[in-house]
């Protein structure tokens, strides 16, 4: 638990945080973006998806391509003028951090999507700056990462992406998934001294805490009512309606007024209690048989022998097709009526039920409560406040 803590005390540290993803990367940025109270440590960031498009605009390569969600909206300008501000911004909180003898953290799921290119940009950037990276990441059980990922697409609506939302396809990509790729290549661009992996398992955690259990490692001090915990998880019978949604092309995030619906929505979601997701044995075989021989490597690296799971799992469970996702429980259907404030959704063909299900989702997103439209858009303010006054805060001098 010390390692990490007793390099921070050389000069010119920086400590980049790389996911994986559903590992609670959300809570600990969210924690350190609001409440890093250590004038030893700065946070790096200049974007609302933390470091994602700091990140992905000044190293990945593609930026504005519009395959990616930090492709979402740029323009040609953009496309040319925003990676150099990115390196331009990240050059200058680097010196300041440095003139301050800060540590340096810099926290992005983006790097996971980096190619090999991108990461020895990434490298490249600190160490001829004079930066020592040390690099953090989070491991994933694959049958954990290979559900989350698809949910965390769901979620994401009609914002680009290289991973498909349609069911088939997303299984099918991501059952040539590779799993130990990019640890591999964390290693082999940072030097294996330099990267440190920790097996995600809440358990292992102080008080089943992932930003404690980075704090703590890292050397961060954090109290407990600085903590902020974001981005839950979605039930099962949740992820359903937003698939439901996407099937009817109703996940757009292109305006304000769409990404403000889809986030209030997916707020009111978060309170559709019930099992997770899980997929069926059948289904994830060939992922499984994939990833086994590569877990050997990821054991060697973490010393120990290692669970394709962390949840137990029935050899008859889970979801095995499409038609499955569109099987609404009646507990979530009569939640779903009780929260529109309409009648029950009676079974229906298929087509029509989904389309009954979408008219009464769509009437929870803006509508329901003024209260949570006016504290969503209050939140927003705060944090392009806080955001502007960190950017700001980085560029001291």
């Amino acid at each position: 638990m010390n390692e990490l803590r007793e390099q921070n005390i050389q000069p010119n540290t920086c400590i980049v945080h790389a996911g994986m993803i559903k590992t609670g990367t959300t809570s600990i940025q969210s924690s350190l973006f609001y409440n890093l109270r250590s004038d030893h440590f700065r946070f790096l960031t200049m974007d609302s998806y933390f470091g994602n498009l700091l990140v992905g605009s000044a190293f990945a390569g593609d930026y504005g391509i519009g395959e990616r969600f930090i492709s979402h909206g740029v323009t040609a300008e953009m496309a040319e003028t925003v990676p150099a501000q990115s390196r331009d911004y990240f050059n200058r909180a680097l010196a300041a951090a440095g003139a301050h003898h800060r540590t340096a953290i810099l926290s992005a799921e983006m790097i996971g999507y980096l190619r090999r290119d991108g990461i020895e940009r990434l490298k490249a950037f600190l160490v001829d700056r004079g930066w020592k990276p040390r690099v953090i990441l989070y491991v994933r059980a694959p049958l954990d990462l290979f559900e989350s990922r698809f949910q965390q697409r769901l979620r994401a609506g009609g914002i680009p992406s290289r991973i498909p939302c349609k069911f088939d396809d997303y299984i099918k990509q991501s059952s040539r998934m590779s799993y130990s790729e990019f640890p591999r290549l964390l290693d082999e661009v940072f030097g294996c001294e330099n990267v440190t992996f920790q097996w995600f398992d809440p358990q292992r955690f102080p008080s089943r805490c992932v930003v404690r259990h980075f704090c703590e490692f890292a050397g961060v001090p954090i109290r407990d009512a600085d903590i902020l915990r974001e981005n839950d998880s979605l039930s099962l019978d949740a992820l359903r309606f937003v698939y439901a949604l996407m099937l009817a092309g109703r996940c757009k995030v292109g305006t304000r007024i769409d990404r403000l619906r889809h986030s209030l929505l997916l707020e009111r979601l978060g309170e559709l209690r019930g099992p997770s997701l899980r997929f069926h044995p059948e289904l994830v075989a060939p992922f499984v048989e994939r990833v086994v021989p590569e877990m050997a490597w990821i054991e060697s690296r973490l010393g120990e022998v290692l669970p394709l799971s962390l949840h137990p799992r029935g050899n008859a469970e889970g979801v095995k097709c499409e038609a499955d996702l569109l099987d609404f429980s009646a507990e979530s259907l009569d939640w779903l009526a009780k929260t529109s404030g309409r009648g029950v959704v009676k079974p229906k063909r298929s087509s029509d039920m989904v389309h009954a299900v979408v008219d009464q989702l769509e009437s929870i997103g803006l509508l329901g409560s003024p209260r949570r439209v006016c504290r969503a858009v209050l939140t927003r303010a705060h944090e392009l406040l806080r955001r502007a006054s960190l950017r700001s805060q980085n560029l001291k001098p």
